[in-house]
């Protein structure tokens, strides 16, 4: 009887995902690429038959790989994009085109690698198969036997012993680096600037987002022990935002290569304009490196691209915003992007909070800015306890709700919001997930309640 889709994702739910779990320490002990690499090898080695762009940093590598893929499927090419985590179904993880992964394609991978994971001498090494190596071994397959022109990796963590760094790119990209995962990581910008590096490759070429003056000395010295050419987007691009909005953004870019005049961001925040110069830096490289992609495909894939949970606006009047900020540099965009895109009265704070994460850096970014804080927690093992967040925001916020239930602390935040306020829903992409789920449910009856309101 073949595998069903659920039947595989609850298969795949029994390997360890570091993701949800505690992280363990990031030595080769417990990431092995070696072992992966072996791996592979029963599978046909699917990462080398595939042009690919590696896409490592803290902030903004999902949206550039969104952005970098859009723009290759806007040139007429077929675009694979492999990105984590995923927000409401894992199938967003993989798609070809924009095209999720069906259900069907999903389950058939899965039940493929099942006997080379069950292979004798497999199950004593289980813990080198973790979940996102599944995944990305799922990822690089779909992509081969799809005919993918370019696939668009992001790194799941860190970079030297991530899962995607078997594959030799064409580019690797290195998107802005600040404190995150310190546990793992390390605790300075320097260490964590060099696991980031890892994905440099000799004799490669690196794309490197405008990046603090101690993370960019240590990729230029990954750089230059490895003889890789180096693309600084801060020294080698220019750009100039001609208006910012809650719908994006239009900024005039030029490059070396070419001038972009007007092109359109249609992602929230002067933070994505830093990205979108990074992307269509690697654009022009991967143009250089003989793969067509037009000028044209560059601007009308930045116009058409889409990336959920990043700003994202789900309502209007009263706001109702969704963004993952996830350390204090993300909670500092995010409070930019607020002053500088969305006319608002009061800010409704719902906020959860992964607790690994700085809680205290980004509970001090964003609650002086709220009327109210509702402290909740993401339905996930490693969130913080609401009661954790919300001790920590009355600090800053005098007015606290405190709800561990999701879905009870998002429809007191409604009840909460006024129509010409904002109700921003942040600190976890995996609150952001359950807020994408729960909300449309959540706001039928204030919406029909609007309605009647219009119609009396």
């Amino acid at each position: 009887m073949p595998l069903t889709f659920e039947d595989a994702f609850d298969y795949l739910s029994t390997f360890i995902n570091y993701e949800r779990q505690p992280l363990v320490s990031y030595s080769r002990d417990t990431f092995d690429l070696g072992e992966f690499d072996r791996f592979l090898t029963r599978l046909g080695r699917p990462h080398e038959r595939l042009k690919t762009v590696v896409i490592a940093g803290t902030k903004g590598k999902g949206s550039t790989a969104a952005m970098i893929a859009s723009m290759v499927q806007a040139s007429g090419l077929k675009a694979g994009l492999y990105t984590s985590p995923h927000l409401c179904s894992i199938r967003e993880r993989i798609r070809v085109n924009g095209d999720l992964i069906t259900e069907e394609d999903f389950a058939s991978l899965v039940a493929e690698l099942q006997p080379h994971l069950e292979a004798a001498g497999m199950a004593g090494a289980r813990r080198f198969r973790t979940f996102f190596e599944i995944l990305t071994a799922m990822a690089l397959l779909h992509f081969q036997r799809l005919g993918v022109d370019l696939a668009v990796l992001e790194v799941g963590l860190g970079g030297r012993l991530d899962a995607t760094n078997v594959a030799t790119p064409l580019v690797s990209v290195i998107t802005s680096i600040s404190f995150d995962h310190v546990e793992v990581l390390g605790d300075t910008i320097p260490k964590i600037a060099r696991e980031k590096a890892g994905i440099i490759k000799p004799h490669g070429l690196t794309v490197v987002a405008p990046q603090q003056p101690e993370a960019l000395a240590v990729i230029r010295d990954v750089c230059t022990a490895h003889d890789a050419r180096l693309v600084d987007v801060a020294r080698d691009l220019r750009w100039q935002p001609r208006h910012y909005g809650c719908e994006g953004s239009v900024v005039d870019l030029e490059s070396a290569r070419r001038a972009y005049p007007k092109i359109e961001v249609p992602l929230a925040g002067p933070h994505q304009l830093l990205n979108a110069a990074t992307a269509i830096a690697t654009a022009e490289q991967l143009e250089a490196q003989g793969l067509p992609i037009l000028e044209d495909g560059i601007r009308q894939g930045m116009k058409r691209v889409q990336w959920e949970g990043r700003l994202e606006t789900v309502s209007r009047q009263p706001w109702i915003v969704l963004d993952g900020a996830h350390n204090r540099d993300s909670a500092r965009c995010l409070r930019e992007a607020l002053a500088t895109c969305f006319p608002y009265q009061r800010l409704i704070l719902v906020l959860g909070i992964s607790a690994n994460k700085n809680l205290e850096g980004i509970i001090e970014e964003l609650t002086p800015l709220a009327a109210v804080t509702v402290a909740t927690r993401a339905m996930v093992p490693r969130a913080a306890p609401a009661q954790q967040v919300a001790d920590m925001a009355a600090k800053w916020c005098r007015r606290i709700i405190l709800e561990e239930d999701t879905q009870t602390a998002l429809a007191r935040a409604i009840a909460a919001t006024r129509q010409d306020d904002l109700l921003l829903v942040t600190g976890s992409l995996y609150l952001i997930g359950d807020a994408k789920r729960l909300l449309p449910r959540l706001l039928r009856p204030v919406a029909a309640t609007a309605s009647a309101r219009v119609q009396g």
